[in-house]
């Protein structure tokens, strides 16, 4: 076995456990017990996983995963228990597979199967969070066969290709990982969002801001004053959220945490104060002429606005105990957006000189 061989074995094996360990162990078994897989006789170490046993094992096993896979919402628990499982297992059979080699190689192909593990196990559990988002339960089922599918794909792949071409697989395995890898912070955001929307609807946690008006802090304030391009203004409304998906917005990113401003000096304008890695970003959007839809979802209140003039379209995701304040800021929305803004009180029009500590008395919702 040369080392392409060595380095497809690892890295396949890892990819598919990070999938579903027990179905890759049984097609292993499978494979080898019908010669479909052979390897060199120093690497027949492997050829435990042929045994009846073990096979009849690793079918049990995926016999209950094939079925959990498939529960709403249980299928998550299922991959959070899995998320050091499928890691460890997938080294483990690699370096079974590998059996007596030098054991630089052996640490090396063992982190390789590991690794990839974690990142197609990742990738796998962020699609599922974000599958279980919708209330229907097909296509959680969908996804759920669709992996079935493409684990026994590879793997037949894997078994075809590894004698005389192990490149092919190779390169498609690590076509494959490093796209997921390019992925993975969308992913790593889209889990934390749905994860964070979920607490806060089974009521484990309180929902931020027990009103409206709130408060901003000094950061926020200089964060308004350099989006609207002036620190002469008094907030409307503010409430926190998390992006949705978003067309023709420069900037925009999915699933970042923020809080939305409205302001009563700028009418046509919306502030969202997005927190991205260790910094704040301040985006500012035009909603003159914008059409505002209210959804509810399984675990987010939504809020559309879509502008035909501009082609631009953006939604905001607020937890479902925020579902009161999401109809008084999408009626406050289209009241701005059809320029029918009530007037300010002239003892709270914005100063420089207003601290935003002070500025609690001058809000209102419009």
């Amino acid at each position: 076995m040369d080392i392409i061989q060595q380095l497809t074995l690892a890295l396949g094996l890892g990819s598919l456990a990070g999938v579903s360990l027990y179905l890759t162990v049984a097609l292993t078994g499978i494979a080898l017990n019908m010669n479909l897989l052979t390897l060199a006789g120093e690497h027949q170490a492997l050829q435990v996983l042929e045994h009846p046993a073990v096979i009849s094992v690793a079918c049990a096993l995926f016999a209950l995963e094939f079925f959990a896979d498939k529960i709403q919402g249980f299928d998550t628990v299922w991959d959070s228990v899995h998320t050091f499982i499928r890691p460890v297992g997938a080294t483990l059979v690699a370096i079974q597979a590998l059996g007596t080699v030098d054991p630089a190689l052996q640490v090396i192909a063992g982190l390789l199967a590991g690794g990839s593990a974690l990142v197609t196990h990742t990738a796998k559990a962020g699609l599922r969070v974000a599958v279980n988002s919708s209330p229907e339960p097909i296509s959680n089922m969908a996804v759920s066969a669709a992996e079935d599918v493409a684990v026994v794909g590879l793997f037949t792949l894997l078994a075809a290709t590894f004698n005389n071409y192990p490149w092919v697989s190779l390169i498609v395995f690590s076509a494959i990982l490093v796209g997921l890898i390019w992925m993975m912070p969308r992913a790593f955001r889209l889990i934390r969002a749905n994860v964070v929307l979920l607490w806060k609807k089974l009521g484990l946690s309180s929902s931020e801001g027990d009103g409206l008006p709130q408060v901003l802090t000094p950061d926020e304030d200089m964060l308004v004053a350099k989006a609207l391009g002036s620190d002469k203004f008094t907030v409307a409304w503010s409430l926190p959220a998390i992006s949705g998906s978003a067309k023709g917005i420069a900037g925009w990113r999915n699933n970042l945490f923020g809080t939305v401003v409205a302001t009563h000096e700028n009418p046509d304008t919306l502030v969202f104060l997005a927190r991205r890695r260790f910094h704040r970003m301040p985006l500012s959007f035009q909603i003159d002429g914008t059409e505002v839809h209210q959804t509810t979802r399984f675990l987010s209140e939504n809020l559309t606005l879509f502008n035909r003039r501009r082609q631009t379209r953006m939604i905001f995701r607020f937890p479902r105990p925020d579902a009161g304040f999401v109809n008084r800021i999408a009626d406050a929305l289209r009241n701005r957006s059809a320029a029918n803004v009530v007037a300010i009180e002239p003892e709270v029009v914005a100063s420089s000189t207003v601290e935003p500590a002070n500025r609690a008395a001058a809000y209102s919702l419009n």
